[in-house]
């Protein structure tokens, strides 16, 4: 099996094994090569600023995702719809957006701890690198949410069959 099957069919926990791992690295690089001015040059007199902005950004989302969810649940017995609620992949459906509303709601969490936690006078860089990894991983569940968004948006809009039988 290749990789892009093996992706594609395994998305969710292959999505959170990549942003593990893509933490993990950043968060060597960073305590190894000593380059942990390249995170406080960032952060200098702004972690306030920086962990605000992600926080409203990242609730702002998690509404959006919610919103979202309760659209496609209103929409799901539209016959539109109908393939795709007996489809197999309906509930994998579900799972995308339940798991990008729990990443959104803990990488919100994360970043609000930071803000209380991580000071100019003393920086905790676990923190730092928890606040990274689960807006990695928020950002995985986020971008597949939209896809999925786009599809059912796709199936929805496109001409009905008895429409197109009609027109010349």
């Amino acid at each position: 099996m290749n990789l892009i099957r093996l992706w594609r069919r395994y998305f969710l926990i292959t999505e959170f094994w990549t942003a593990v791992v893509i933490t993990l690295a950043f968060s060597l690089w960073i305590e190894w090569s000593g380059s942990d001015h390249v995170i406080e040059k960032v952060l200098k007199d702004n972690r306030g600023a920086v962990y605000g902005t992600i926080a409203s950004i990242l609730g702002a989302l998690l509404g959006f995702v919610i919103t979202t969810l309760a659209l496609i649940l209103t929409l799901s017995s539209h016959e539109r719809l109908t393939l795709l609620t007996e489809s197999p992949h309906y509930q994998t459906l579900w799972d995308v957006f339940t798991s990008t509303i729990r990443w959104l709601a803990i990488a919100t969490a994360v970043v609000l701890l930071a803000l209380m936690v991580d000071r100019e006078s003393r920086p905790v860089p676990w923190i730092q690198y928890a606040a990274f990894g689960s807006l990695t991983l928020a950002m995985f569940r986020l971008g597949r949410t939209l896809w999925i968004l786009e599809q059912v948006v796709r199936l929805i809009t496109k001409p009905s069959k008895a429409r197109s039988a009609d027109e010349p």
